[in-house]
C-alpha cells in the first residue's frame, strides 16, 4: 500500500465514509495507515486504486485494529474487494482484530458483520465532532 493510494481513493470516496474521515484529517489517516505491517490496495486494471485495507498491530502483538478506505468507484467491484479482505482476515495471525465503525454508518456496520466481526462495545465520542461508534471484534 502506498500512501498515495489513500489520497487518490479519498478524492472519490463514498459519502458515508467521507464523514468518518473528516474528523481525523487526511494527513493523520495517511500516517496511521502507513504504520500497517499488513496493508493492501485493490486497483482497477487501469491502475486506479479503489480500496485500501490493512491491520495495525497492537503492542501486545496478539491483536490489531483493522482499517479500510473504500472509494466510490469500488461499487461494481465490491464483491471482489470483500473476498480479498475476507481472505486477508482469515489468514491473519492475530488472536483478536478490532474495527470501529460510526454508529449511523449502516453500510459500514453491515460490512463489519459480513466480515465476521461481532459487536464488542459502543464507543462514545470516538469519531470527529463527537460521533459515537461501534467497536467490533473478530476472534480466531
Amino acid at each position: 500500500m502506498n500512501p498515495h493510494d489513500i489520497v487518490e481513493i479519498t478524492k472519490d470516496i463514498q459519502p458515508d465514509q467521507a464523514k468518518d474521515m473528516s474528523g481525523y484529517g487526511l494527513e493523520r489517516i495517511i500516517k496511521y495507515t502507513a504504520r500497517s505491517r499488513h496493508s493492501y490496495t485493490a486497483m482497477l486494471p487501469s491502475g486506479v486504486p479503489i480500496a485500501s485495507f490493512g491491520v495495525n498491530v497492537h503492542p501486545d502483538a496478539q491483536s490489531g485494529t483493522a482499517w479500510g478506505v473504500v472509494g466510490a468507484k469500488a461499487g461494481k467491484y465490491f464483491l471482489g474487494v470483500h473476498r480479498a479482505v475476507q481472505e486477508f482476515l482469515d489468514g491473519c495471525e492475530y488472536e483478536n482484530i478490532f474495527m470501529s465503525v460510526r454508529k449511523d454508518f449502516d453500510r459500514g456496520n453491515r460490512w463489519a458483520k459480513m466480515l465476521g466481526f461481532e459487536e464488542y462495545r459502543m464507543v462514545n465520542n470516538h469519531f470527529g465532532e463527537g460521533e459515537h461508534g461501534v467497536l467490533y471484534r473478530r476472534t480466531k
